[in-house]
């Protein structure tokens, strides 16, 4: 790209080359970013602290940080159920990494007409259930455990030559290490490709245990309401 901008006298040339090899750059330190991830959560005895984990509250702040980004990128993104206490035995920094490459993954492949996505969180019996849900192409059933592995991508990761296909690895790697587990699906469960979703479960605090919220905020509890506004019920931004 670089040898093709400098034969060229012409500006615009020159800035779709470089926009070209600035994308290029970002992609290759996702990659490497990607691969150091995974590279730690194989890591032969891997010591790994869990500890009770206020899952909503964590979940409401990655959520936080996302939406200028979606926003930006002309993306509906909603959350469901963040109002109810859920604790999990879980690591933190884990946690944030699923949901991370999670809406990395929907931002990037689950683009819909108008695009939506949905954070949601809800108890299954002895488990909390994650799930981040777009309304894209969505995956097949044969693809879907596939997309587990590394290096595996699917036709809209293909088509726009992005990524490495390792997200969706590394989510389910944390999962595992956490005691969980990682299922992808479509978003509607009545109609065959109507979106992606992606759900984790992971183990609920045992009862007795206590819960601690480990996620650092020390935000007031007024301007925990009011940011919560954003995030809760079926509210979309």
């Amino acid at each position: 790209q670089a040898a093709h901008a400098l034969a060229h006298s012409d500006p615009a040339v020159w800035r779709s080359e470089l926009e070209g090899i600035a994308a290029a750059e970002q992609r290759a330190s996702r990659t490497v970013d990607q691969l150091l991830a995974l590279a730690r959560a194989t890591e032969g005895g891997i010591a790994l602290a869990l500890q009770p984990l206020a899952l909503n509250t964590a979940v409401r702040e990655v959520v936080l940080r996302y939406l200028p980004r979606a926003d930006a990128l002309g993306v509906d993104l909603g959350a469901e159920g963040l109002d109810h206490a859920v604790a999990v035995q879980a690591n933190l920094a884990l946690v944030e990494g699923i949901l991370n490459n999670l809406l990395d993954n929907a931002l990037r492949y689950g683009r819909g007409q108008p695009p939506r996505i949905t954070v949601s969180l809800h108890t299954e019996a002895a488990h909390a259930v994650l799930c981040v849900a777009d309304n894209g192409p969505g995956v097949g059933l044969d693809l879907a455990g596939q997309l587990q592995q590394r290096w595996a991508q699917g036709g809209p990761g293909l088509q726009l030559g992005q990524g490495a296909g390792l997200g969706l690895s590394i989510v389910a790697r944390y999962a595992q290490l956490m005691g969980g587990r990682l299922e992808l699906g479509d978003a509607d469960a009545g109609a065959h490709g109507a979106g992606l979703a992606a759900r984790v479960w992971l183990p609920l605090v045992a009862r007795g245990a206590g819960s601690t919220d480990s996620t650092g905020d020390r935000s007031s509890e007024s301007d925990r309401t009011d940011r919560t506004d954003r995030t809760d019920g079926s509210t979309h931004a």
